[in-house]
């Protein structure tokens, strides 16, 4: 009840989640296409290119789609997905997280997972991705999988993804369930208990601080991590 005589302002919900969302991911594969043909014609099917192509054009989509909400909400996108940081303590917390992702709860995980399933090749996606990646190439590997990737999936998947399923269901359920989606889209079986372990700390950093930052850097060290491993290798 209301006893202070003003009204209580209305909370903005979005009126339809399911669209918005399969514009991102159908804007993105498109755009993702349009590209790698692009660079297929211009520079053949060699090398690195086109899965960088592929991954940048995923962006478009997202950033679109997130763009079109905010939008219609009459907010800017950083208000509608909280895109802000701190950055000493979002270095801090997200990088370990991200580290201990990649390096602790993940091994142990799928260590755990082997008796049931198996031997699994849990880096053979990330291998064949990087394959042909040689020389300074690496760098724009690194810049694209390693930091622009994991923004993009941010402002997609915890900022606008979870905050509609947030504002039907609850904080819960906005966790889950867009831990769920991301890992789901990446369709790679062997590598989703992975990515959903990863989804769900991402999207519980994203809800209990209230900002993006946290989970960005969790996300960007957790990529660049692998990179780091396959450089080595």
């Amino acid at each position: 009840m209301n006893v202070s005589g003003v009204s209580a302002p209305e909370r903005t919900v979005s009126r339809n989640p399911i669209a918005v969302v399969l514009l991102g991911m159908l804007g993105g594969y498109l755009a993702a296409s349009i590209l790698v043909v692009l660079w297929v014609e211009l520079f053949g099917k060699g090398g690195v290119g086109p899965s960088l192509a592929s991954s940048v054009g995923l962006w478009v989509g997202f950033v679109g789609s997130t763009t079109y909400e905010a939008r219609s909400r009459q907010e800017n996108v950083s208000e509608l997905v909280q895109f802000r940081a701190r950055w000493v303590p979002d270095l801090a917390v997200g990088g370990v997280a991200g580290l201990a992702l990649q390096l602790g709860v993940i091994p142990v995980m799928y260590l755990l997972l082997e008796p049931a399933t198996g031997p699994l090749e849990v880096d053979g996606a990330a291998q064949n991705l990087t394959k042909d990646v040689a020389g300074l190439q690496w760098i724009a590997a690194l810049l694209i999988i390693g930091v622009g990737a994991p923004i993009a999936e941010e402002i997609f998947f915890r900022g606008l993804v979870r905050r509609l399923i947030q504002e039907r269901w609850g904080i819960a359920a906005g966790v889950i369930g867009s831990s769920v989606f991301f890992a789901a889209t990446h369709f790679q079986l062997v590598q989703f208990p992975g990515l959903l372990a990863a989804g769900l700390a991402f999207a519980a950093l994203a809800a209990t601080t209230g900002r993006l930052g946290p989970s960005i850097i969790c996300h960007i060290a957790f990529n660049l991590t692998t990179l780091v491993q396959l450089m080595a290798r």
